[in-house]
C-alpha cells in the first residue's frame, strides 16, 4: 500500500480538504484563520483518506508557555495541529504513517513559506480520546488543559484581508 501527501496551495484544493474536514472529522468543522496555514492532502494508494493541517502555535495554555520556555522556542518555530483527519484508509497504522511523511514535509514547506525553522509541533486532544496516533509517533505529553471550550469572535478572511489593505494604506500616507 502506497501513502503519500500532497501539499494544498490552490483555493479549489483547500475547498475539497474543507469538504473532507466537514464529512468526517468526530468533532471540528473547517475553519479558515488569519494565520500561518499548512494544509495537506494524505492520500492512500492515490485516493484521498485525509487531510492533515499546521497554523500558528497556541500558547495560552500555561503548560505550553512553560514548555516553550523550557525549550526556548519562539512561536514561529511552532506548528499548531489544527486538524488531522483520517477517513476510509486501509492500512491499520496509516495515522502514523502520515504523522512522519507530514512531519518531515512541514520542516521544508515552513521553512519556504515562512523562513523560519519548524522546532515543534502541539495538539490538543479533545477527550475522551487519547491521542493514541500521536503517542504511536512519539509526542511528549506536556500537559492537559482544562478541556473547556473557549469561545471567541473573530472576522472572517475577506474582511481581514481588506483591514490588512487599509491599513497599508494609512501607513503609506
Amino acid at each position: 500500500m502506497e501513502h503519500s501527501i500532497e501539499r494544498i496551495y490552490a483555493p479549489s484544493q483547500k475547498k475539497i480538504a474543507a469538504e473532507f474536514i466537514n464529512a468526517h472529522h468526530s468533532y471540528i468543522q473547517y475553519a479558515d484563520r488569519p494565520s500561518r496555514q499548512l494544509y495537506w492532502n494524505l492520500l492512500e494508494d492515490g485516493k484521498m483518506v485525509g487531510v492533515f493541517a499546521l497554523s500558528s502555535v497556541f500558547d495560552k495554555p500555561k503548560d505550553v508557555k512553560r514548555y516553550m520556555e523550557a525549550h526556548k522556542l519562539e512561536s514561529n518555530e511552532v506548528g499548531n495541529n489544527i486538524v488531522y483527519c483520517l477517513f476510509g484508509h486501509q492500512h491499520r497504522n496509516a495515522g502514523s504513517i502520515f504523522l512522519k511523511l507530514v512531519r518531515n514535509d512541514a520542516i521544508l514547506w515552513w521553512w519556504e513559506k515562512y523562513a523560519n525553522y519548524l522546532k515543534a509541533y502541539q495538539t490538543f486532544i479533545l477527550p475522551p480520546r487519547t491521542g493514541a496516533v500521536y503517542k504511536a509517533d512519539n509526542w511528549e505529553l506536556i500537559g492537559k488543559t482544562l478541556g473547556q471550550s473557549q469561545h471567541t469572535t473573530g472576522i472572517n478572511r475577506q474582511e481581514y484581508e481588506a483591514m490588512k489593505k487599509e491599513g497599508k494604506k494609512n501607513a503609506q500616507k
